[in-house]
């Protein structure tokens, strides 16, 4: 708890016998009584975002551009690992389907892009040694897509991730992005959950 006020937007902390004085400015100033023990600049703002993939808002990309909502009937299908035992949600492509599903999002109004941003991508392949599969992430910004391959799954749940480097960053308007599984043959192909991470501008 606050001992005291000693501005309007400064307060005094004290625990432990440690005392802290966070200031007007945002700065943390932590005292006892052997003298000054840690400063360090406070913003309350994150350094990194993330922008949700879900997975229930997903289409699929038909031959001829169409889009379709994804379902249990659908190709690739929408469903629960297991109807009793395990209810979480995935993407699931099986007999050979690689047909592209795509997420249309918002370009965060905070977004840096010195950095880049990264797609992570949550998935598994099912469990054939012979197997070797990655997925194609597509990143559209603008009218060019900036996407590449992601390595090859695994036989559990894995996040692999993909790097959009910072000049393929549009700054505003919308992304798009995709996910198109490589060729597969019918080793069936999963994806449990995505989200794009951004680091936000200092501004």
């Amino acid at each position: 708890m606050a001992d005291q006020t000693i501005h309007p937007h400064s307060r005094v902390y004290r625990s432990q016998g440690a005392t802290a004085l966070v200031v007007a400015s945002g700065g943390r100033l932590v005292l006892d009584a052997g003298g000054l023990l840690d400063f360090s600049a406070h913003t309350g703002k994150l350094s990194k975002g993330i922008i949700p993939l879900d997975i229930n808002a997903a289409v699929e990309l038909g031959a001829s551009g169409e889009l379709a909502q994804l379902s249990s009937a659908s190709t690739p299908l929408l469903r629960t690992v297991n109807a009793t035992t395990d209810m979480n949600m995935r993407l699931q492509w099986v007999s050979g389907n690689s047909d592209v599903v795509l997420w249309t999002v918002p370009v965060p109004l905070d977004l840096g892009t010195a950095t880049g941003a990264v797609v992570h991508v949550k998935g598994e392949r099912a469990s054939d040694a012979a197997s070797n599969i990655g997925c194609t992430v597509r990143f559209w910004a603008g009218t060019s897509d900036k996407g590449t391959t992601t390595p090859n799954w695994s036989t559990t749940p894995t996040d692999r991730t993909v790097a959009i480097a910072s000049g393929s960053l549009t700054t505003d308007g919308f992304w798009t992005i995709g996910l198109e599984p490589q060729a597969h043959a019918n080793v069936a192909h999963m994806v449990y959950g995505a989200y794009v991470e951004y680091r936000r501008s200092d501004t």
